[in-house]
């Protein structure tokens, strides 16, 4: 489909973002959260004569990344102190970001920035039970789209707001922290968020993931005794426990991507995790919700130290499970999981893989192989023509 570029942002974003599929930080957020934004901002100064390219989206991105996650790192908008939610990171990094790809200046900028801050900001009650619903998958969106509106404004003249952070009592320093300032965690530019960004290679909140490889290993032993199964201990650390552990009544594929039992559950029974192990469908299996029930979530002080330990910055979980006979499997660890970039996935091959499973049955696999061909040739990639590479990356008969 062709839109109106805040349309436009608001619908790429959610493609990127669903079930929590994308990329994440140490410090949670999503940064690719901006994509959407900087894709239609890029088109929209194509249409208006001035060219863009593939590296120039690239520069755009990890401008955004690092403005994203240094807001992330130092500000936790997300804990009960502050009551935000993170989205609001995207909207700040794609006002900045989309005022300079549309030509706008120190003004523009600076009028964009302020009307991002002044904007109602989203609180995480839709994040948790009974709230939890679609919205989860949309709210960045919602951000990355609202960063963009006002970057256009902003650059067709709209005046700033000057105090929007420190206007007493009405700015968003004393309405929306209480009274502290937003910080940045280090000077930007440094590269830091980009290069420690984790990919995900499996769908469901970031906390849970190396608990899902953990269970997906387990698989084998466990599926054919799925009745026999007395107890599932999950061990791991005290952030998860803080957003993921959660008991009761799931209504939807939102609840359950953001439930450590059910992720382990799922990957227990299925042996593998995409999409649909979210849907209402796979969440019927009838040993699916028996199993949920006896998963049981011990905290590691070892992983929670790890967790917070800023030069580890670990995401370790563990999976056993005990049989009524008395037996159990192996008690199998991840401490980081498989898109950290810690464990060394050497080319991309694991994003490559994840891509052609996701792209393949839309594009097919002749199409898929030639845009993995460019994606492989950096100087041809980053030369590219945005609107000629968007156009490729929707469908073969788009391209130009």
């Amino acid at each position: 489909l062709r839109l109106d570029p805040v349309r436009a942002a608001f619908a790429t974003t959610q493609l990127v973002r669903w079930l929590d599929f994308s990329d994440t930080t140490f410090w949670g957020s999503h940064p690719s959260d901006n994509l959407g934004a900087l894709i239609a901002a890029g088109l929209l100064r194509e249409r208006r004569g001035t060219p863009a390219t593939v590296g120039d989206l690239l520069r755009w991105l990890l401008q955004a990344y690092e403005i994203h996650g240094a807001l992330v790192e130092a500000n936790r908008f997300d804990s009960a102190e502050h009551g935000l939610d993170n989205v609001l990171c995207a909207k700040i990094a794609s006002a900045v970001v989309a005022a300079v790809i549309l030509g706008g200046g120190r003004r523009a900028v600076l009028s964009a920035l302020s009307h991002a801050w002044i904007d109602g900001q989203s609180m995480p009650a839709y994040r948790h039970a009974p709230n939890t619903g679609p919205r989860k998958a949309w709210a960045a969106a919602d951000a990355a789209a609202r960063g963009l509106w006002f970057a256009q404004l902003a650059c067709d003249g709209e005046p700033g707001c000057p105090t929007a952070l420190s206007a007493d009592p009405w700015g968003f320093a004393v309405q929306g922290l209480r009274g502290g300032m937003p910080r940045i965690a280090r000077a930007l530019g440094e590269g830091i968020v980009a290069d420690s960004t984790i990919l995900k290679l499996v769908p469901g909140q970031r906390n849970g993931t190396t608990a899902i490889e953990a269970a997906i290993g387990l698989h084998e032993a466990v599926a054919p005794r799925l009745g026999e199964v007395a107890e599932v201990r999950v061990y791991t650390h005290d952030e998860a426990i803080r957003r993921i552990d959660k008991t009761g009544v799931l209504p939807n594929p939102e609840s359950r991507d953001h439930c450590l039992q059910y992720m382990v559950s799922a990957a227990l029974v299925y042996g593998r995790i995409a999409n649909w192990h979210y849907s209402d469908e796979a969440a019927r299996h009838p040993a699916l919700e028996p199993l949920r029930a006896k998963v049981r979530v011990v905290e590691v002080a070892e992983y929670s130290r790890g967790h917070h330990d800023p030069r580890l910055r670990s995401c370790a979980n563990a999976v056993e499970v005990r049989f009524a006979d008395g037996g159990a499997t192996p008690r199998v660890e991840r401490l980081f999981p498989a898109g950290d970039p810690r464990q060394g996935d050497a080319g991309g091959a694991l994003l490559a893989q994840k891509f052609a499973a996701l792209a393949a049955p839309r594009l097919g696999d002749a199409h898929v192989a030639a845009l993995q061909a460019l994606f492989a040739d950096a100087p041809r990639l980053r030369a590219m023509p945005l609107g000629a590479f968007i156009d490729l990356s929707i469908c073969p008969a788009a391209a130009r």
